[in-house]
């Protein structure tokens, strides 16, 4: 009997150390693979609400060598336009795409130059992809601060995200400190920011949110 325990004992402590090595190759894996964001994009004012200015991305390699990177940018017709950029190493890509016919939807895809075993999608099996995902609108708040000369809240930034490119009614209601609740209502068109500038010294910084397609 102590002979079988210390049999299964071993056999457990074997496994765990496979799994766990296992977990630490993957994890090895994906912290040497190259990563992109788009970090400076807007909406074009001469537009009437609608379009997208994409302006800059960042690329993050943990190992030297030419990065390329594959951008496909969503149209209101539910068709996608591809672009690709290269750059050696870590650093900024100035994308400079605009098009009114932008929705703000964007899916970024990089990989080593020299990875032969790399695979970029093309333009169909990302509209799958997209189809495919959550067609809801979703919005959250990014940037909220204190105002400390009240104790009161600034909500400065939400994201809105419309898989759709449709434009979306978002409703925050914020919290006050005497128990009610404010409430205030947007507009958008896409995805994208969406500047909000709440200054308020009654408000808790606890909020709700409702967004919704308008059409």
């Amino acid at each position: 009997m102590y002979w079988l325990l210390r049999y299964g004992f071993l056999v457990y402590a074997c496994l765990c150390f496979f799994v766990a090595n296992a977990q630490e190759e993957d994890d090895t894996q994906q912290s040497n693979q190259p990563k992109f964001k788009v970090v400076k994009w807007s909406k074009l004012t001469e537009c009437q609400g609608k379009g997208t200015k994409f302006e800059t991305g960042y690329v993050t390699s943990p190992q030297a060598g030419w990065v390329t990177v594959v951008i496909f940018f969503q149209r209101y017709d539910g068709t996608w336009l591809k672009k690709q950029y290269q750059r050696d190493g870590s650093g900024y890509i100035q994308l400079n795409v605009t098009d009114c016919d932008f929705t703000g939807n964007h899916y970024a895809y990089v990989c080593y130059e020299k990875d032969a075993a790399c695979h970029f999608p093309t333009e169909e099996e990302v509209s799958k992809q997209h189809q495919e995902s959550s067609q809801l609108p979703r919005f959250k708040i990014t940037k909220k601060t204190k105002k400390a000369d009240c104790n009161g809240v600034i909500f400065e930034e939400g994201y809105v995200y419309s898989p759709t490119g449709k434009t979306v009614e978002v409703s925050i209601y914020m919290e006050k400190k005497d128990g009610t609740w404010r409430k205030k209502h947007y507009t958008y068109c896409g995805t994208g920011n969406l500047e909000l500038n709440i200054i308020d010294c009654e408000l808790t910084g606890n909020y709700k949110v409702s967004v919704q397609y308008m059409e």
